[in-house]
């Protein structure tokens, strides 16, 4: 019973929180949106075989980083919000590379660095003028990050399959569409709806999730 209480309440935040923002209810949005990845560390912690402080310290910066991005469209908060999920991106990377090994050879990683580096640098270069000139160079060191840690996730299930492993990777995968929302956004639309931010945080609660769950399992 008790193993089900931090899920429950992390469900139901989630959905409140998704009402918040797809009915533009924005005291709601503020209360909620920081609860939501304190919920998911205390679940992390509590039902995990092996927690560890690596996933945890990267699921609360990516906390930190929510409560900076109540506000997205002022530059500072923004900044700050994308410095919390690099390190936080950093804090996954390490932890997956402390859990397991890739054993593919050497013709995978290569193709798969290809593909994301060139995903990365076409997003960027076809963005690049639409983001302010102070935000280019983390903007770009943070969109690196997470294509590492997808591609570390793909790697690491190729390497020895396991539904944990998938789960994981989709978990990064929606991140990445969660991200690529988020920058149309704020850089090429520059306003925020309900719509698009319930899409935005539908895709990045199930990242983080997702990410979670499949650690969790192995």
């Amino acid at each position: 019973m008790v193993n089900l209480l931090f899920p429950t309440l992390l469900l139901l935040t989630g959905v409140l929180h998704l009402y918040s923002c797809l009915k533009e209810k924005e005291k709601l949005r503020m209360i909620s949106k920081p609860l939501l990845m304190p919920l998911l560390g205390i679940c992390w912690m509590t039902l995990a075989k092996q927690p560890s402080y690596l996933v945890l310290s990267g699921i609360l910066l990516g906390g930190l980083g929510d409560i900076a991005l109540l506000w997205p469209l002022k530059r500072k908060p923004f900044l700050c919000g994308l410095l919390f999920f690099l390190f936080g991106h950093i804090c996954y990377l390490i932890y997956i590379f402390t859990v397991g090994r890739i054993t593919t050879g050497i013709m995978w990683p290569v193709l798969i660095a290809i593909v994301y580096l060139t995903g990365s640098a076409g997003v960027y270069l076809n963005t690049r003028k639409e983001i302010p000139p102070v935000l280019r160079i983390p903007s770009f060191m943070y969109m690196l990050a997470l294509s590492a840690l997808s591609a570390c996730t793909l790697l690491m299930l190729i390497s020895s399959p396991s539904a944990g492993k998938a789960i994981a990777f989709a978990g990064a995968t929606l991140f990445l569409m969660s991200d690529g929302i988020l920058s149309q956004m704020l850089f090429i639309k520059k306003e925020e709806t309900g719509k698009l931010n319930f899409v935005v945080m539908l895709t990045y609660i199930g990242a983080q999730v997702l990410l979670a769950l499949g650690w969790a399992i192995g």
